[in-house]
């Protein structure tokens, strides 16, 4: 009886706290959003627009060069919660270091995992195999069967100041 009257109390309440707020607030306070649909521009490998001091958008790194360097990562595990073995799935991201295959991953996203498998922005799928892992870096090296590939270009952590841009861009 006591839980039920606290659970009667709190809808009474959080209703009336509703009415209130819409009241205080009035019609006008509502947000008006207007989406508007841009064409997808079409990649051109490295090709990027550039602006006058020299920088790239988020939308050139993103469309020029994240979209084919940057991957999907999905696995099985198989884990022990309260000594019961659970098995899962996992879905992560990493990015192409080499153009034969290699795949930069965290370790968290790969330990305990089988049946590996690396997506590509296009859709294709393949098997990966497991190459090497720090788990104290929280990194995992990962091979597919690929040739070809784009990979991602490192910069220099040294040039950076606090207050730059940094754009961050994963696939999950």
């Amino acid at each position: 009886a006591i839980v039920a009257l606290c659970l009667v109390c709190a809808l009474v309440g959080g209703g009336f706290g509703g009415v209130i707020a819409g009241s205080l607030n009035g019609d006008d306070a509502q947000p008006q959003t207007t989406l508007n649909q841009e064409n997808t521009p079409t990649t051109t490998g490295s090709s990027v627009s550039n602006n006058s001091s020299g920088e790239m958008s988020a939308r050139d790194i993103y469309y020029n060069l994240a979209l084919k360097q940057v991957v999907g990562i999905n696995s099985d595990i198989t884990t022990n919660v309260w000594g019961m073995q659970v098995q899962g799935s996992v879905s992560g991201t990493g990015f192409v270091i080499s153009e034969d295959g290699y795949i930069l991953t965290n370790n968290h996203v790969i330990e305990g995992a089988s049946n590996i498998t690396v997506s590509m922005h296009d859709g294709t799928e393949y098997d990966a195999t497991l190459v090497a892992t720090d788990s104290q870096s929280d990194i995992a090296v990962l091979k597919i069967n690929a040739t070809g590939l784009t990979p991602v270009t490192f910069g220099d952590s040294d040039s950076l100041s606090v207050g730059d841009l940094a754009v961050v861009i994963g696939n999950p």
